[in-house]
């Protein structure tokens, strides 16, 4: 992408969701420059995303995957999407599971083994 941003004859196309705050997202929401390793890179180029293609499942296909677990886990961590949708995808799965669930805030850590 480094490469390809400058150049107005190329497009850079995104196939799959751009988080809150990531480079990707601040480039389809028509940023003209991004820094990359350091440096500011111009966005020259067309910029365009492919809807209907997902590298993981959705907040139902996830709690379906769930629901199948012969014993609750001790903790369950919400790591991976934007803070409406983790909270409500927790919330569904205290409510309806009844397991532990925490959303982790930026650098915080837990420990999941003694002695590790």
């Amino acid at each position: 992408m480094y490469h390809r941003l400058p150049r107005a004859n190329d497009t850079v196309l995104f196939v799959g969701y751009q988080g809150e705050g990531t480079r990707g997202r601040r480039i389809l929401d028509g940023e003209k420059e991004v820094r990359i390793f350091g440096e500011f890179v111009p966005v020259n180029c067309k910029v365009l995303k492919l809807d209907g293609l997902s590298a993981h499942a959705d907040s139902e296909e996830l709690f379906n995957w769930l629901s199948a677990f012969k014993e609750a886990p001790k903790n369950t961590f919400i790591v991976h999407t934007e803070k409406e949708s983790s909270e409500a995808l927790a919330q569904t799965i205290r409510e309806k599971l009844h397991w532990n669930t925490f959303i982790p805030q930026y650098m915080e850590s837990y420990q999941l083994f003694d002695g590790i």
